[in-house]
């Protein structure tokens, strides 16, 4: 018996050792020169808002009504031909016009039709401008001695771009999304002035916009995360909290290291809320989306209000909802 509690007794001044050394190489890499990091950096893709249209993949801008349709319709063609996976093209874009071969099997899988209404206005308005209100002699190119807010009449220019798109797959003829979407912006100068920019740039703008939000909606997306490691260190004891601290100042420089020494730590002071958000992180950037999940389910357990774990569980399902549909994406 004696022997056996000898032997527990060696494995348990091992594990210390070992917790010891960990904790000393963390505790170097924090000391050295540059050693920062609070964020954990990473890629993550993400499936289209709308996933129905996103597996369209070869598409046909058909007719878009209104003055500006056609601007329009080439500013889709433009935005989907841009939307990539990975450096690979996720549309491909057919002219509309042979959206059909012969009348036969469609070569469009989606097609795209639309309104476009622009609407243009010019008013008179007051506004305060900073004027010389006083000059030295009483002239024009006499020293201003006082300036003052004088109400003046300016022009404003208002510009309305209000956009309806439809996209229909061809194999049943459902309507897979639609929007309305408005888009105003204004614009005004004052005696003096010059307006920044003409009709035309304005209602360009505008247009390149609902282009870009369209092909958003429809078409799956990478974004590269930043996201921040929890720092706090509420009701840790003093040494289990400097070990964490630590681990967080070489999170960037070594995530591994810092990874491990949260593990080592959580199994010391189970059930931490800071120690749960970083692990999760943990396996959100290395990539273990289930982990990932199943450690943030874990933390909000713990810390249920905690906005930045609700932010990961929908981060992390939306990025498991991308690679369930993967197959479904033209080939990377």
């Amino acid at each position: 018996m004696a022997r056996a509690r000898g032997a527990y007794a060696g494995r348990r001044d091992l594990r210390r050792r070992r917790m010891v050394v960990l904790g000393g190489a963390i505790a170097a890499l924090a000391m050295a020169p540059g050693a920062q990091a609070e964020t954990a950096d990473f890629l993550a893709r993400y499936p289209a808002p709308n996933r129905d249209a996103s597996f369209l993949t070869r598409m046909a801008v058909d007719r878009v009504a209104g003055a500006d349709g056609a601007q329009l319709a080439f500013a889709i063609e433009e935005a989907l031909d841009r939307a990539d996976i990975d450096g690979t093209r996720y549309f491909t874009v057919i002219s509309g016009a042979s959206r059909y071969r012969g009348g036969e099997a469609p070569s469009a899988d989606g097609v795209i039709t639309g309104t476009v209404a622009t609407d243009v206005e010019e008013n008179e308005v007051k506004r305060k401008v900073r004027k010389c209100v006083e000059r030295e002699g009483g002239t024009r190119e006499g020293k201003c001695l006082k300036e003052a807010d004088v109400d003046t009449l300016c022009r404003q220019r208002i510009v309305a771009v209000d956009v309806t798109l439809r996209l229909t797959r061809v194999s049943d003829d459902v309507v897979v999304y639609r929007t309305a979407r408005p888009e105003r912006a204004e614009l005004s100068w004052c005696p003096g002035e010059r307006p920044e920019r003409t009709v035309e740039d304005m209602i360009g703008a505008q247009i390149a916009s609902h282009a870009a939000a369209f092909r958003h909606d429809i078409a799956p997306y990478a974004v590269r995360e930043s996201i921040r490691y929890r720092e706090g260190r509420s009701k840790m004891p003093k040494e289990i909290g400097q070990r964490f601290r630590a681990a967080v100042l070489v999170s960037e420089r070594d995530p591994d290291a810092a990874c491990a020494a949260w593990r080592g730590i959580d199994a010391e002071l189970p059930g931490h809320p800071s120690i749960a958000f970083n692990l999760a992180l943990c396996a959100e950037a290395a990539g273990a989306l289930d982990d990932a999940l199943r450690a943030y389910q874990r933390a909000a357990d713990i810390d249920p209000r905690a906005g930045d774990i609700r932010a990961g569980i929908d981060r992390v399902t939306r990025r498991i909802a991308f690679e369930a549909d993967a197959d479904r994406y033209p080939a990377r």
